[in-house]
């Protein structure tokens, strides 16, 4: 390429290419803006972000600090998957410790929960008491938590998130 930024030592594919970060670094090669090599640097560390084949989630937790397993963990890894939460759901003695538990134990385990699931139980927690009860109530359903038990979902999390 006769118009590449002499900082640029990556060669491109000129007949095109499947790759999106070729196709990117070809896209801002053709584009006409500050081409410094901290620009370069910036927009290729955003177009590698961009491209993560999965979601962008934070490195698995260690077992729990104060050593007491968290209700729920089979895998014993620190951190409560998707599996893991609906299973807990399904297990009545195991929900019923989980809810009648102190708010350690609920804040234990509402912090071993993968982001994206806790991010859902806020979005619960928030909705409770508001016209979008309704809607959230329906959701929970869809997933098999009772009202009840969403009810008190939603209180648990909403005192866990103000102790902290």
């Amino acid at each position: 390429m006769t118009n590449a930024h002499p900082s640029v030592l990556i060669k491109f594919n000129e007949s095109g290419s499947s790759n999106p970060l070729l196709q990117l670094f070809n896209h801002i090669n053709n584009m006409r803006f500050n081409r410094s090599p901290v620009t370069l640097t910036f927009l290729f560390l955003v177009g590698l972000l961009i491209s993560r084949p999965g979601p962008l989630e934070a490195v698995p937790k260690s077992p729990s600090p104060s050593g007491t397993p968290i209700i729920g963990d089979k895998d014993k890894d620190g951190a409560i998957s998707q599996d893991e939460a609906e299973s807990l759901i399904q297990n009545t003695n195991l929900k019923e410790r989980l809810l009648e538990g102190p708010l350690k134990l609920q804040a234990q385990f509402y912090h071993a929960l993968e982001k994206r699931i806790r991010v859902k139980l806020v979005r619960l927690s928030k909705a409770y008491d508001t016209p979008k009860w309704k809607f959230a109530i329906e959701q929970c359903r869809k997933l098999g938590i009772a009202e009840s038990d969403a009810i008190r979902i939603a209180k648990i999390i909403t005192k866990v998130r103000s102790a902290n």
